[in-house]
C-alpha cells in the first residue's frame, strides 16, 4: 500500500506538473500575441502622433486594445488570463549624422537603449507586476528600458529624459530626430517564469506614412460557431488611394483584395465546410484562433502598416485523434496518437471499455501530449478496447469531449513475452549491423503462444518510433547516411503483445 501511495503521489505530481506547464505556455503565447498587436498598433499610427504623453490613449483606441480591467494599470484579458501592458515611446538622435539640441520629455534618456537581458530579468522580477521589483524605483532609465510602469498609468516611465540638452556637434545636425524607439511591456500572473515579454522596436522618420496603411479592417464575424458558415468576408479602408491591398493569414500572404486605387477593399476567405466524418474535409478551416491582416501597396510596392483581426472558429466538436494505436507492452497497455488537427484544443481523454458495462476513462491530460499508459489495476482476463476523445470548450466555455477514435482491442490473459538480450549495434561503413539473442524457452508466459518476431525502434521508444519488424535475430539498417542513430529491439507473441525495449549496445570493430 505504501508503495502505490507514494506512485500515485508520484503520478498527481506529474500531472500537476503539466498542467502548470501547459497554463505557462498558453499564457506566454497570449501575451507574445498580444504585444505583436501592440507593436503594429503602432507601427499603423502616424509618426507625428507617436507622442510619449499620447501613445497610451493612441494605442487604447485600438480595436481590441482598451483597458478592460478593474485594477489599477492598463489592463486587457485574453483567453480568461489578464495581461497588464506599459507602452512608451521616445525620439533618438543618431550620432552618425551629428547632433543637435534636443528638448526636454521627447528624446531617449538612453538613447538607442542601454539595458542588458540581465538587467531587464532584474528590475523586472517573477512576480507578473508592471511595476517590477523595489529595486526598479531607482533604477533611472534603465528601468525605462525595460518597460516597467511604476504609477501604473499605462506609460512606460523614465524612458525619456526629464531636461533638455543643448550638446551638438559641429556642423549641427538639422534634422536631430532620427527615427523613434517604440517600448512594449506585457505582463501576466498565471504560470510560472518571469512572465514577462518586453520588445523594443524602432520606426524610421517619417516612418511609414509615406505609402499608403490599412486604418480599418473589419470582418462579418469575428466568432463563427455555425457549421452552416462557409466563409467570412472582410472590407479593408486605407487612409490614401492605394494600388492594391493583399490579405494575410496569420502572416502568411494569401491573395488580393478588390478594389484597386480606391481607398475601400474587400475580399472573401473560404473556410470550407466541417465534415461529419472523423476527420477534417478538403478545404475546411479546422477550430481555433486565426489571425487575419490586410496591408496596402502604392504603385511602386511600398506599403504602410498593415492592420490584424483576431478570428475564432468553433463550429464542430474535436475530431478524434488521428493514428490512435494501443500495444501491450511489457505487461503495460500503451496508448499513442498525433496532435488533433484543430488549434482549440484543451486535452485529451483516454478510455478503456470492458466486454460489458461502462467505460473507464483512465487519462486526462494537456493539450500537447501524444501518449498515455495503462498499468495499475488492469483486468486479469478478457478482451478490453481502448480508444481516445479530444477535448475543447463549447460557445459557453465548458469543456467537452470530441469523436471517438476506432476501438483497438487488448487481450489481458495475453501476457508480454520475454525480452531479448545481447542486442548490439556496429556501424560498418553506410550501415548498422543490428544482432541479438532470442529468448530462452519457453519464450512466452502464455501456454500455447511463443515469440513470433522482433520489432526494431530507431531514435526513440514511442509506438510511432517503431522502424522496422523481422523474423530474424539480425537486422540491416541502410538508411543511415544522415548521422547516428539509437536502436532498441522488442520481441513481439503470436497475439501482438510486446515485451520490454532492450537497447542495442554499441560495438566496434
Amino acid at each position: 500500500m505504501v508503495v502505490v501511495v507514494v506512485g500515485m503521489i508520484g503520478a498527481a505530481s506529474l500531472l500537476s506538473k503539466a498542467s502548470e506547464t501547459t497554463n505557462s505556455t498558453k499564457a506566454r503565447e497570449g501575451g507574445v500575441a498580444l504585444q505583436r498587436e501592440l507593436v503594429e498598433a503602432a507601427r499603423s499610427t502616424p509618426y507625428s502622433e507617436l507622442v510619449p504623453t499620447g501613445v497610451v490613449a493612441k494605442l487604447q483606441a485600438q480595436a481590441g486594445l482598451a483597458d478592460t480591467g478593474t485594477e489599477a494599470g492598463w489592463n486587457v484579458t485574453r483567453r480568461g488570463i489578464q495581461y497588464t501592458i506599459a507602452v512608451g515611446v521616445c525620439s533618438v538622435d543618431d550620432t552618425a549624422d551629428g547632433t543637435a539640441p534636443h528638448p526636454a520629455d521627447t528624446f531617449c534618456a538612453n538613447g538607442g537603449g542601454a539595458a542588458t537581458s540581465a538587467n531587464c530579468r532584474t528590475l523586472l522580477g517573477t512576480t507578473g507586476s508592471i511595476q517590477g521589483t523595489g529595486a526598479a524605483v531607482t533604477a533611472g532609465a534603465l528601468a525605462g528600458d525595460c518597460g516597467i510602469d511604476l504609477d501604473l498609468d499605462g506609460e512606460v516611465d523614465n524612458l525619456v529624459s526629464v531636461t533638455a540638452t543643448t550638446a551638438a556637434t559641429v556642423p549641427q545636425d538639422q534634422n536631430p530626430e532620427d527615427y523613434k524607439r517604440v517600448v512594449t511591456l506585457v505582463r501576466w500572473a498565471t504560470g510560472v517564469g518571469s512572465r514577462f515579454a518586453l520588445q523594443s522596436t524602432t520606426l524610421p522618420n517619417p516612418g511609414l506614412s509615406g505609402a499608403p496603411r490599412v486604418t480599418s479592417l473589419a470582418a462579418s464575424s469575428t466568432l463563427v460557431t455555425s457549421p452552416t458558415v462557409t466563409s467570412l468576408s472582410f472590407t479593408a479602408q486605407t487612409n490614401r488611394t492605394a494600388e492594391s491591398v493583399g490579405w494575410l493569414l496569420d502572416g502568411t500572404p494569401s491573395g488580393a483584395a478588390s478594389g484597386n486605387d480606391t481607398t475601400t477593399f474587400t475580399w472573401t476567405w473560404n473556410l470550407g465546410s466541417p465534415s461529419a466524418g472523423t476527420s477534417p474535409s478538403a478545404g475546411e478551416v479546422v477550430d481555433g484562433e486565426y489571425t487575419v491582416s490586410a496591408k496596402a501597396f502604392d504603385s511602386f510596392g511600398a506599403f504602410g502598416p498593415q492592420r490584424a483581426q483576431t478570428i475564432v472558429l468553433n463550429r464542430r466538436l474535436p475530431y478524434a485523434p488521428q493514428n490512435f494505436k494501443a500495444v501491450m507492452v511489457d505487461n503495460v497497455v500503451e496508448v499513442e496518437w498525433t496532435r488533433a488537427p484543430e488549434r482549440d484544443i484543451q486535452g485529451f481523454r483516454v478510455y478503456r471499455r470492458p466486454p460489458s458495462g461502462s467505460d473507464v476513462q483512465i487519462a486526462d491530460i494537456g493539450d500537447r501530449a501524444t501518449e498515455a499508459q495503462d498499468g495499475s489495476n488492469l483486468p486479469g482476463s478478457g478482451t478490453y478496447s481502448y480508444f481516445a476523445r479530444a477535448v475543447d470548450k463549447d460557445n459557453a466555455g465548458n469543456l467537452r469531449t470530441g469523436d471517438a477514435t476506432s476501438l483497438i482491442p487488448i487481450r489481458f490473459d495475453n501476457r508480454s513475452p520475454q525480452a531479448p538480450s545481447n542486442a548490439t549495434a556496429q556501424r560498418v561503413g553506410g550501415q548498422v549491423n543490428l544482432n541479438w539473442s532470442a529468448p530462452p524457452a519457453p519464450s512466452d508466459p502464455d501456454a500455447g503462444d511463443s515469440v513470433v518476431g522482433y520489432v526494431i525502434y530507431r531514435d526513440g521508444q514511442r509506438l510511432a518510433d517503431s522502424y522496422a519488424t523481422t523474423t530474424s535475430t539480425t537486422y540491416t539498417d541502410t538508411a543511415v547516411s544522415d548521422g547516428e542513430h539509437t536502436y532498441w529491439v522488442v520481441a513481439v507473441d503470436g497475439r501482438g503483445a510486446q515485451s520490454a525495449r532492450v537497447a542495442a549496445n554499441e560495438v566496434t570493430s
